[in-house]
């Protein structure tokens, strides 16, 4: 009983000091990024983001934390920094209060759930790098996939003249996300495997527990959890 709750109390620091490096890390890079501008985007106008900080976050809440973590943990990071940016400029509340706020947060839990499925499936060793590298890179293709499929399916309504409700306006949407993509792929690949490397020293020295067991109304629930958000998310893009 005393280990387990000793793990526990470590997944709730870890969540915690997860959290606020996401809300932190978005806060302060975001100017320096914003004000760089991507290289794969012809027109010269659009800035680099910092996905790859809640990226970084989403997916090892999964690997580490396991459970609902995985879903509250990126979350809240979106919920936290959000807020803060709508005191920054009341504005910021009427975009993020749209579906943007709901895609995006789906988004990164898929990235969390592939996260969790991964750390499920392998053991937090050597080879866990290339593998968490190459489910980092999935969950970000389809966190792009998804979020474009959510700006191509609000703005066609909204402004049909520009982004067509049609699978040609849908083709436009997605091969107008492919810089930004390039980006996210690039960046958040090489946070993971920074981030991963240590993981693994404090790991293999016993400092991290990285123990736990999905049970299946846990799975039934996170899975339903998941479906709801993306339901949501849809619904607001259309109403």
């Amino acid at each position: 009983m005393d280990i387990i709750d000793k793990i526990d109390k470590q997944k709730l620091l870890l969540a915690g000091l997860l959290i606020a490096i996401g809300v932190l890390g978005r806060i302060i890079l975001h100017d320096f990024f914003n004000g760089i501008v991507n290289p794969w985007e012809q027109s010269g106008d659009l800035g680099l983001d910092v996905f790859f900080v809640i990226a970084a976050v989403s997916i090892f809440s999964g690997v580490l934390l396991g459970k609902f973590y995985a879903l509250i943990v990126p979350i809240a990071v979106i919920v936290i920094s959000d807020i803060f940016y709508a005191f920054v400029d009341p504005v910021n509340a009427l975009i993020y209060s749209t579906y943007l706020f709901l895609f995006t947060i789906t988004g990164y839990v898929f990235i969390a759930l592939i996260g969790l499925y991964t750390k499920k499936k392998s053991k937090l060793n050597l080879t866990f790098i290339p593998k968490i590298l190459g489910a980092g890179i999935l969950g970000i293709i389809i966190y792009d996939l998804w979020t474009n499929f959510g700006f191509w399916l609000s703005f066609s309504r909204a402004f049909p003249e520009y982004i067509p409700p049609t699978l040609g306006g849908l083709a436009t949407a997605y091969s107008g996300g492919i810089p930004m993509m390039i980006w996210h792929i690039l960046s958040g690949g090489i946070v993971i495997v920074i981030v991963a490397a240590p993981l693994l020293y404090l790991k293999e020295h016993k400092i991290l527990k990285t123990e736990f067991v999905l049970k299946p109304l846990e799975k039934y629930s996170i899975a339903g959890a998941t479906a709801t958000l993306m339901a949501l998310s849809v619904i607001s893009a259309l109403i």
